[in-house]
């Protein structure tokens, strides 16, 4: 296919790779000045709108980042996100949850690439403190950290010819694991595989410790 460009990148994310998303959009805002992210599940219905988006970030906003149902009740996150707030020194009223299966990133004076860089922080200290998020409080926290607005301009019309299946709900709600799928899991390469990128994330964050363990 003449439309598609393939780069080869080895996974980082520890338990699952959803912040590694961000390596496909600093690529492709090397080759392009804006990059529209469409998750894997998610499927394109009709013709994308040609219109000229606006430098930063163009998303729907959910919610404030706290009023996130699960950032309320799953162990860890609220405890983690205040951390991060007040390491990124940014005030939570100011920091929105993203919506992060359809969002649009369009170059603004490298401020993109402080943000993609940010993201990346944000997700590891999620990692290495072993809350389990998914990317929708990194993108929010990195917004609000290089000092972005989410526009919304455009956004629902681009909503509109968008299918999003939420597979891996669908899929851990189908799981039914005994006690010895467990041990099996404990047992599979893939396991091992975890624990090195664990190690290997634990590491990388000792080269700041304070932001990371303190």
């Amino acid at each position: 296919m003449t439309n598609v460009f393939a780069f080869k990148k080895s996974r980082e994310g520890v338990d699952y790779c959803y912040n590694d998303k961000r390596f496909a959009l600093k690529k492709a805002l090397e080759l392009c000045r804006v990059t529209i992210f469409v998750d894997a599940d998610t499927r394109i219905l009709g013709k994308v709108p040609e219109r000229e988006w606006m430098s930063g970030i163009t998303c729907k906003g959910f919610i404030p980042i706290l009023e996130h149902p699960p950032n309320q009740s799953l162990p860890g996150r609220k405890e983690a996100i205040h951390k991060l707030a007040k390491k990124l020194e940014i005030p939570l009223k100011k920091v929105s949850f993203v919506q992060e299966n359809l969002f649009v990133i369009a170059r603004d004076n490298g401020k993109e690439i402080q943000f993609i860089q940010e993201w990346g922080k944000i997700g590891r200290f999620f990692e290495v403190q072993k809350v389990k998020t998914k990317d929708g409080n990194p993108i929010g926290l990195a917004t609000a950290k290089v000092g972005w607005n989410i526009r919304n301009d455009g956004w629902q019309e681009l909503a509109q010819i968008m299918e999003h299946s939420f597979a891996h709900w669908d899929w851990q709600k189908n799981q039914v694991r005994t006690f010895w799928d467990k041990v099996g899991e404990k047992l599979q390469f893939e396991h091992w595989q975890y624990l090195y990128r664990l190690l290997k994330t634990q590491l990388i964050a000792l080269l700041n410790f304070d932001f990371y363990y303190r």
